[in-house]
């Protein structure tokens, strides 16, 4: 009689335990979404990445590392369409550590294929971008450059502080992201739209 009472008692906490594993991974995943900002347990301070999420979806997760600028100016990659924001550098988007666990601060990379495929920034209105809804304000991703650009003449705006242009970005497969906050390799809340888009130090 003793045995099946503590058997009955294991099956409950074993069933508790799957329930608070459970309930974990739903918090991390309903946390996870455009807009939410990533940074480490040890701090940026430390070296650690400051990240923003821009895709969350059932296949992965991407994110774009705001602190890992590459000696590269806009206004080097030798294309007009950039000149406007020629003293923002171009940021890696992806980290120091390449896919093979190396560094890779960009330096070794020829001009050709520095082309930045994503850009964030505040402004309003510009076709084609997309509005990170889990950010603490307005952050866009991407949308109509040449739009932008005539905003920028038109309104005599300056890009230091409004754009952020980035060569790749950073990708967990399904789950991971969701497990490394779940254990705690991250802090996850609101990204600050001016943070992300200051210079990196």
């Amino acid at each position: 009689m003793f045995n099946r009472g503590y058997n009955k008692m294991a099956r409950y906490l074993v069933l508790l335990v799957c329930l608070i594993v459970l309930l974990v991974e739903l918090a991390a995943a309903s946390v996870i979404r455009p807009g939410i900002g990533l940074t480490t347990r040890r701090g940026t301070a430390a070296g650690g990445d400051e990240i923003v999420i821009f895709e969350h979806t059932e296949m992965g997760s991407g994110g774009l590392v705001l602190n890992c600028p590459t000696p590269v100016l806009l206004k080097d990659i030798g294309s007009q369409t950039f000149d406007a924001f020629g003293n923002l550098p171009l940021m890696l988007g992806y980290g120091i550590i390449d896919e093979d666990g190396g560094i890779d601060d960009g330096s070794n990379v020829a001009l050709g294929d520095l082309s930045p495929w994503f850009w964030l920034h505040n402004l309003d209105g510009i076709p084609g971008s997309f509005l990170l809804e889990g950010a603490a304000g307005p952050l866009y991703m991407g949308g109509n450059i040449e739009d932008a650009t005539r905003r920028l003449s038109v309104d005599g705006i300056k890009p230091e502080g409004r754009f952020k242009f980035f060569r790749r970005y950073k990708q967990w497969g399904p789950g991971e992201l969701e497990l490394e906050v779940e254990v705690g390799d991250w802090i996850a809340e609101p990204q600050d739209p001016e943070r992300a888009l200051a210079a990196a130090p």
